[in-house]
């Protein structure tokens, strides 16, 4: 599975104005892909928290988390 991300991490990145909003529906073929130009809603209500985790700075360490909330891409507008 890491190899996996790591193969579709290192393709060449999509344009998502070109790509059909069907792709609303099924996401699949946007996972681990890295977008050119994204426009969208964040979806809140399915964030995830990752941690805790801790850094280090100047010897305070602090605590917190990494959020990591879905981009929701809009249709594509025609009248722009």
């Amino acid at each position: 599975m890491l190899e996996f991300r790591r193969s579709r991490l290192g393709l060449e990145p999509l344009d998502l104005t070109s790509i059909s909003s069907s792709l609303n529906e099924e996401p699949g073929p946007l996972e681990f892909r890295r977008v050119l130009l994204c426009e969208g809603v964040f979806n809140d209500s399915n964030s995830i928290y990752v941690g805790p985790r801790s850094r280090s700075i100047s010897g305070v360490t602090e605590n917190g988390y990494y959020v990591i909330t879905p981009l929701m891409p809009v249709p594509d507008n025609p009248a722009r």
